[in-house]
């Protein structure tokens, strides 16, 4: 699979970039895979603020968000098994592909489409989406700093020349596409009944036992 032209000189221009500036030779690598981090954080946070305040819904916004981020990498991670696509290093890193770092020596080499532009816009999205469905002010901000990271993420990766051009594209495809469908009322309501309520349930009733051990040891 060959990126087209276009993809091929937006990579190399970024490629330039990171010759020409020492700051941002120095950022790439940080911002590839720095983001990532903060939505584990995010999740935490908010299906935490939902146990504190006793609030379903906040459980249940984490909830969606996480399994949009799951099902769009489960998605994602099938249709990387119909193409053959190599990882851009091969091409444009300084070092021979024998002498490669540890780090990119782990890395698959089918590079298409991106998990990491699949995750960051999977959660972006889905948490825009709940922001609006439910009409929450904070969501809304929340996902206006994670597209910023999502988008961030994607040009880093694309500089440190991780994944192509493409690679990125068809990552926020599938990444914006499938959290869409999965907050269709028809679908959405198949995951309340079948996966988020049960899983909050299951979260109360082992909150509730591990209290009421404490309450009895104290």
């Amino acid at each position: 699979m060959q990126e087209p032209k276009w993809g091929y000189d937006f990579l190399k221009m970024l490629v330039e970039l990171w010759n020409k500036h020492q700051w941002i030779a120095d950022f790439y690598p940080i911002g590839a895979d720095i983001f990532v981090f903060v939505y584990p954080i995010f999740l935490t946070y908010w299906y935490l603020s939902g146990m504190i305040t006793k609030n379903k819904l906040f459980k249940q916004d984490a909830l969606i968000i996480f399994f949009s981020c799951l099902f769009s990498v489960i998605v994602n991670i099938l249709s990387q098994q119909f193409f053959d696509k190599q990882r851009p290093i091969y091409e444009f890193w300084i070092q021979s592909v024998d002498n490669e770092t540890l780090l990119h020596s782990w890395l698959p080499t089918t590079s298409f489409p991106s998990d990491h532009a699949v995750v960051t816009f999977s959660i972006a999205i889905a948490t825009l989406l709940i922001g609006i469905k439910y009409h929450k002010r904070s969501l809304k901000i929340w996902s206006v700093f994670l597209f910023i990271f999502a988008i961030l993420t994607g040009i880093c990766r694309i500089g440190t020349t991780v994944h192509w051009t493409t690679d990125i594209i068809a990552g926020t495809i599938v990444g914006l596409l499938i959290p869409i469908i999965l907050v269709l009322p028809a679908c959405y309501s198949r995951l309340e009944k079948w996966i988020f309520e049960p899983v909050i349930r299951l979260e109360e009733r082992i909150i509730s036992k591990l209290f009421w051990a404490r309450k009895t040891l104290g």
